[in-house]
């Protein structure tokens, strides 16, 4: 986590190695770790939520980039309370996705939090990308150019194995893949390209990430 309570009741960040505050969220002890390129608080033992898994530098670097009162959220549903990584002020939760999830786990999470969009780490996928296409198939098989935009940049991927977030995730999914661009995968969109699933194959929408930062970042 990014965030500990200090004895006043302030969220901080740890500012020296093995300092102690609390958990916001479980109320248990949690100790500072530093000097390993990104300070962040760990819990002393127990878990903060259900759903925790440990954060990697990825995810907490990913948080970083927003404002801090946006950063991990407690949210209190009708039967139990999970942690956003990012809830912008309209609602949605933003959830950063390191480690694999099987596709019920997904599932869990969208139904959970209702309105939300998943950043999945595609870094170490197995997914070759094809950059600006001009010309797409259909799902009946048919050769089209592609629309151009101004906003965002086609993208082909082709991918050895399918991945379970294709298939299991009704809410938007973007893909990283550690460059300055985050991927969105085209077939949730309205104006789909790709309306027929496939679990190999597809288009992607290519957006600057510090586009993607601050609209969601907007207090």
């Amino acid at each position: 986590m990014l965030y500990a309570i200090d004895t006043d009741g302030q969220r901080i960040r740890p500012s020296i190695h093995k300092q102690l505050a609390t958990d916001p969220y479980s109320g248990l002890p949690t100790q500072g770790i530093t000097g390993e390129g990104l300070d962040y608080w760990r819990l002393i033992e127990g878990k903060y939520d259900a759903w925790a898994l440990p954060n990697a530098t990825w995810n907490l670097r990913w948080k970083l980039e927003f404002p801090e009162p946006l950063v991990e959220i407690s949210i209190q549903g009708d039967h139990a309370k999970h942690v956003a990584d990012v809830r912008t002020n309209k609602g949605t939760v933003l959830k950063f996705q390191a480690r694999n999830l099987n596709e019920q786990q997904l599932r869990e999470r969208e139904v959970f939090f209702e309105q939300m969009v998943w950043i999945f780490r595609a870094d170490k996928w197995d997914i070759e990308l094809m950059f600006n296409p001009t010309r797409y198939r259909t799902t009946e098989g048919r050769d089209r150019q592609l629309p151009k935009s101004d906003s965002f940049k086609w993208v082909k991927f082709q991918s050895r194995h399918s991945k379970s977030v294709f298939k299991a995730c009704k809410m938007p999914v973007f893909l990283d893949f550690g460059d300055d661009c985050i991927y969105w995968l085209n077939w949730q969109s309205k104006s789909n390209l790709n309306a027929l699933y496939h679990p190999t194959q597809g288009l992607l929408k290519s957006y600057p990430k510090q586009q993607f930062i601050q609209k969601y970042s907007q207090l």
